[in-house]
């Protein structure tokens, strides 16, 4: 029987991933009004999102996870964005210290990123991991 740990939301994981809308939503209510709260919403929602529903299929390659993905996460996997999730959740998983984050973005304003080299690039490439 293969093993989910990690893959998706569960336990105390699930309260870490959230609980910057159950935190950070009422305090920006409070300083910033109504609308600035609201509006604040999908990005606070984004990081649960992506590991629960996403996060699963990084683990394929790219054909494969369009195939079994569903249709909205499938289009999400083929944009340039979905690319660039994949090949930052590649260099997490061979390093380790780097890309912690599917918000593409998020590990750049806390250092945690790293470029990858030939080597890395010729293992994304034999194992289906877009490129480009």
């Amino acid at each position: 029987m293969e093993s989910n740990y990690a893959m998706k939301l569960h336990g105390s994981g699930t309260l870490v991933f959230s609980s910057p809308i159950f935190l950070i939503a009422p305090m920006f209510f409070l300083l910033f009004g109504q609308t600035f709260a609201l509006s604040s919403m999908p990005m606070l929602i984004m990081p649960p999102l992506l590991s629960n529903f996403v996060h699963p299929y990084l683990h394929m390659n790219q054909k494969e996870a369009i195939e079994k993905a569903p249709f909205c996460v499938a289009v999400l996997l083929s944009t340039w964005y979905g690319r660039a999730m994949a090949r930052s959740h590649f260099m997490h998983h061979r390093y380790g210290d780097c890309h912690y984050n599917l918000l593409l973005g998020a590990d750049l304003l806390r250092g945690k990123t790293r470029k990858p080299s030939d080597t890395d690039i010729q293992e994304m490439v034999r194992i289906g991991i877009p490129v480009h």
